[in-house]
C-alpha cells in the first residue's frame, strides 16, 4: 500500500460519496499493461441497485495513495499476482482503520479485522469486464 498521507477532511469526503456503494459488487477492468509487465492501469466501476453503471477508479485511487489519469485509470505498480484484487484489499484496509477509528497494526495484531470488519467495503472477490 502506499504512504501517500490522506487528509482526514479528503476521507471523509470520499467516504460520503462512496458510502451508497458499500457493498455492491465491484467490476475492475484493466486498461493497459505496461511492456515491461510490471505496472497496469485499471478502471473499477459499480452497478447501483437503479442498473447505472457508476465509475469509482478515481476514488478507489485517492484513498488507496495510488495515481490517477482520468482517460487511463489508477496506476499500480507490481506483477506476479492479481492487481485488482491487491488494490481493492488496500482500499479496504484504509477503510477499515476509517471505519474503526483503529490503525492497521491495531486491526491485525488484536484479530479484530477478521471478526468486527467482515463486512467489507468492497468485496475483493471483484467481477472482471
Amino acid at each position: 500500500m502506499r504512504t501517500k498521507v490522506i487528509r482526514k477532511q479528503e476521507i471523509d469526503h470520499v467516504y460520503e460519496i462512496l458510502k451508497p456503494f458499500k457493498g455492491l459488487t465491484v467490476y475492475g477492468t484493466v486498461n493497459s499493461v505496461s511492456r515491461s509487465g510490471m505496472s497496469r492501469r485499471i478502471e473499477f466501476y459499480v452497478a447501483t441497485e437503479k442498473n447505472e453503471i457508476r465509475r469509482i477508479g478515481y476514488y478507489i485511487a485517492k484513498i488507496a495513495g495510488y495515481p490517477y489519469d482520468a482517460d487511463k485509470g489508477l496506476l499500480v505498480n507490481g506483477c506476479g499476482m492479481d492487481m485488482i484484487f491487491s488494490v481493492l484489499s488496500n482500499f479496504n484496509y484504509v477503510m477499515a482503520q476509517f471505519e474503526t477509528g483503529k490503525t492497521l497494526t491495531e486491526l491485525l495484531n488484536s484479530g479484530e479485522y477478521g471478526r468486527i470488519y467482515d463486512n467489507y467495503f468492497f468485496d475483493a472477490n471483484y467481477r472482471s469486464l
